[in-house]
């Protein structure tokens, strides 16, 4: 549940939420020091872009990035992280958050007209995706930190 509340596109029901659209695979990531591109470049649904080639192509293994949302300068140590709201306390209100991030994260300034997902809209994004990675993680800690309270009535 938290993880498609925080995943933009899951707010999004035009063209089925990116499905129906096909974006060009045109950026490397930050796991590979030296970019190689496939010839021709690959396509797939925007959507699949965000469920996990951005993810994919950041770090080597989940334990990986959560290392680095935890760094010193990674978004779990940012301000906006800090902020014990976290977007609201609703389901709604979260979805609402997610839905901004998507009409950001889909729009023609930063995809182009031929819908070509670049390095340069990877390094746009990516600080986004962090935070939609880091916000859902926290809103679940918060989940289970009540549901395994120790203050129950008696």
């Amino acid at each position: 549940m938290w993880g498609d509340a925080s995943q933009p596109l899951h707010t999004v029901d035009d063209l089925t939420g990116g499905n129906d659209i096909k974006v060009k695979i045109d950026f490397c990531g930050e796991k590979e020091p030296h970019c190689r591109l496939p010839t021709p470049r690959a396509e797939m649904k925007f959507h699949e872009v965000w469920d996990t080639t951005l993810i994919t192509s950041s770090y080597w293994s989940w334990g990986s990035y959560v290392d680095a949302l935890s760094a010193k300068d990674g978004w779990l140590n940012s301000d906006e992280a800090k902020n014990s709201d976290l977007g609201g306390s609703s389901i709604e209100a979260w979805v609402n958050d997610s839905h901004a991030v998507a009409r950001i994260v889909w729009s023609e300034t930063l995809l182009g007209p031929d819908n070509v997902a670049s390095q340069n809209y990877y390094a746009a994004v990516k600080p986004k995706l962090d935070r939609q990675l880091g916000i859902a993680g926290l809103r679940l800690a918060r989940y289970l930190d009540a549901a395994f309270s120790t203050s129950c009535p008696q």
